[in-house]
């Protein structure tokens, strides 16, 4: 690894991890690990847990949502794009998905609603039981989806079948 990060050497290893692969990931495109980086193993840190070196849930939802592509979507998860991932210790592994940013909302939905709510638990209770009382917290924190019909949207669904000569929206519409 490289750069003028402070402490760097103090990183957790994960987070190593992603700093090392960062570059790798086009703007076009996501990871599955960055994702897992950023919606459970950072929180986990924040909360107080360390997730250890030998863990790498990002492998199992990765393999989760792979089968949920070829499932809901009719894609094949092995005609994407790949990225060489490289772990601290110098380790490389050739041929981790790059995902294209078409499916990053099915991707953190399904993350939330299958790997989280569904999966987690039961991932972490066979490997490391210790995280359990940190990822309940992170669970229960989980936002729910914003209701369909609030403020700008609702005034938009309100208006959709009205001719626009007789429209009259307040240009500045109503927060909620």
């Amino acid at each position: 690894m490289n750069g003028n990060i402070p402490g760097q050497d103090k990183l957790p290893y994960h987070i190593k991890r992603y700093l090392i692969n960062r570059p790798q990931i086009p703007y076009t495109h996501f990871s599955v690990f960055n994702e897992i980086v950023l919606n459970l193993i950072a929180p986990l840190e924040d909360q107080g847990y360390q997730l250890p070196d030998s863990m790498v849930p990002d492998i199992s939802q990765g393999r989760m949502f792979a089968g949920w592509i070829r499932r809901e979507k009719q894609l094949e998860p092995n005609d994407f794009p790949t990225y060489i991932h490289t772990y601290p210790d110098g380790r490389r592994v050739d041929g981790v998905k790059l995902y294209p940013n078409s499916l990053l909302a099915d991707f953190r939905k399904h993350f939330i609603e299958v790997g989280m709510r569904e999966h987690a638990i039961g991932y972490f209770r066979d490997k490391d039981p210790k995280a359990i009382p940190y990822l309940e917290k992170i669970i229960l924190a989980l936002p729910e989806p914003p209701k369909e019909l609030t403020g700008f949207n609702r005034l938009l669904k309100a208006t959709a079948s009205v001719p626009p000569e007789e429209k009259n929206i307040n240009p500045e519409p109503e927060l909620l």
